[in-house]
């Protein structure tokens, strides 16, 4: 027995198939139907382009260093400006400089501690294609509205990359979260004092001048925690 709600003309609407017993809709064709506003596509579509932006650019452009003071007992030995620098991508390994002894005039060859150069390169290679795909997209969005609406593959496809790319976010902004503490800790200045074997002698004055700034690895890795909450899975949805 069909429902006393459901109405004739619904029943032979296009795109519609009934129950045999109830009378209700059964599926709906939505090959015309994008899986996702194309106006919204394009809103967040633009969002991703900004903090893919953030975090190649923060990341994959930075460069810093610190300064340190070696005060020995005899001033002659002394270096009060001992300059480490650094940068992307972080094989800190590989940055070596000269600190004096204390004990005439020998000084003692260092490096930094630690390689964090293969999460910090998946990073950026994961923004730039992000970017790139993201610009791509909104051209799409803009220029190809109406064919983008006709052909279902499109939505599905743009879909499916979304999703993969928000997993690769999420994976690389994890790693180069782990790889940048690791940096941190490598380039503190307490920890880079304790391999000098004059700071070991208490009749020497070590001491930081001045510290690494990190503010914008920071930045990077923050903004694209937030891109991840904010991607297309999360905020799109059919009209």
């Amino acid at each position: 027995m069909e429902s006393p709600y459901v109405t004739q003309e619904w029943s032979q609407t296009p795109g519609l198939k009934r129950f045999s017993r109830t009378g209700l809709q059964k599926c709906w064709d939505y090959r015309h139907e994008p899986l996702c506003p194309a106006s919204k596509r394009q809103f967040t579509g633009e969002d991703a382009q900004l903090f893919a932006i953030f975090a190649f650019a923060t990341c994959g452009g930075y460069s810093g260093g610190l300064r340190l003071s070696v005060d020995c007992v005899n001033k002659t030995e002394s270096n009060l400006s001992i300059d480490i620098a650094f940068a992307y991508p972080f094989r800190l390994h590989q940055v070596t400089f000269e600190v004096p002894t204390c004990e005439g005039k020998e000084r003692q060859k260092l490096a930094l501690i630690g390689d964090s150069s293969s999460s910090a390169e998946f990073f950026v290679t994961v923004a730039v294609f992000a970017f790139l795909y993201s610009l791509a997209a909104t051209v799409v969005y803009i220029f190809f509205q109406n064919k983008y609406r006709e052909n279902n593959r499109g939505p599905l496809i743009d879909f499916i990359v979304t999703v993969v790319f928000s997993f690769l976010w999420l994976v690389g902004s994890s790693a180069w979260a782990k790889g940048l503490s690791d940096v941190k800790v490598a380039t503190d200045p307490k920890e880079v004092l304790l391999l000098m074997s004059a700071c070991k002698q208490p009749s020497n004055k070590c001491m930081a001048v001045h510290s690494p700034v990190m503010s914008s690895l920071n930045t990077s890795v923050v903004s694209t925690f937030h891109l991840c909450f904010t991607v297309h899975i999360f905020v799109c949805q059919s009209k």
